[in-house]
């Protein structure tokens, strides 16, 4: 299976998650197996971005690229998922950046990358960095509320950090998606647990860095993301780039289609209430 395959299979399993949704609002039944399905997306998504950062001519190209589909599919996304334009979150003391669209987290995700690699060739105390990195972008997805936050970024960084492909860090990318898929039931039930037992986590300095938000329906769905991992073992390594023009072509396609399906679902929502 080619990048090319991955990458139709990523965008279908994408549109049916979001046609899913857009059922759900008009309240429509039979909406959950498409949702369901839509969990396999982000996994494929987040190995394509780490497969991809291994292979790009060019990372800064790479990141500007899906920095402009990031700003492009903002508002799209905003009024197909909260029905009006929200760009920024008001706290009681704080006003923070929305920046929901998923694109965002993978960018966030590449970001780390980057500086992973910078800190892998020089090695020693530079490890230190390379943690602290990661928890503050992945806390940054967090506060900007990234669709998947934080744990979209925890993920990339596993496919990123660890090769799917070679045997030996096989088991630790693998672990990297479980911890994706159950991370709001281990770190939120596991809190609980260890209170009834004496020992409140949240009492402890920055825990809630790690600690789990509560659970929701999503929390659940999740599991599903499992599924993609035969669909990426699978994987055989080839780019298999077409000629030019047809590269360039399904290139512009694969990164446009997010902003563009984004607009049309919510054309076709409005005709539908209508």
């Amino acid at each position: 299976m080619s990048v090319l395959v991955l990458r139709i299979l990523a965008i279908l399993f994408m549109l049916i998650d979001h046609v899913g949704f857009l059922l759900a609002g008009l309240d429509l039944p039979f909406t959950t197996p498409l949702r369901l399905i839509g969990r396999l997306a982000f996994p494929i998504f987040a190995f394509l971005i780490a497969n991809g950062f291994r292979h790009t001519h060019s990372r800064l190209k790479y990141a500007l690229r899906l920095l402009l589909v990031a700003v492009l599919s903002e508002i799209p996304y905003d009024l197909f998922v909260n029905g009006k334009i929200t760009l920024y979150s008001r706290g009681a003391h704080l006003v923070t950046p929305r920046l929901d669209n998923v694109c965002f987290t993978l960018l966030l995700g590449l970001i780390f990358l980057c500086i992973h690699d910078f800190c892998k060739k020089r090695g020693g105390f530079a490890y230190v960095l390379d943690v602290a990195a990661l928890l503050v972008i992945a806390e940054g997805a967090l506060l900007i509320s990234a669709d998947y936050g934080r744990v979209g970024v925890l993920l990339i960084a596993a496919f990123g950090v660890f090769d799917l492909q070679d045997r030996r860090e096989r088991p630790y990318a693998i672990a990297g998606l479980c911890l994706f898929a159950f991370w709001d039931m281990l770190f939120t039930a596991l809190p609980l647990l260890l209170k009834s037992l004496g020992l409140n986590l949240y009492a402890i300095p920055f825990s809630t860095l790690l600690l789990g938000q509560g659970l929701s329906k999503m929390s659940f769905w999740r599991m599903a993301s499992l599924l993609a991992l035969p669909i990426l073992l699978l994987y055989n390594g080839q780019q298999k780039k077409l000629k030019r023009p047809f590269d360039t072509i399904v290139k512009v396609a694969f990164y446009a289609f997010y902003p563009l399906h984004l607009l049309l679902l919510v054309l076709l929502r409005f005709w539908l209430k209508a």
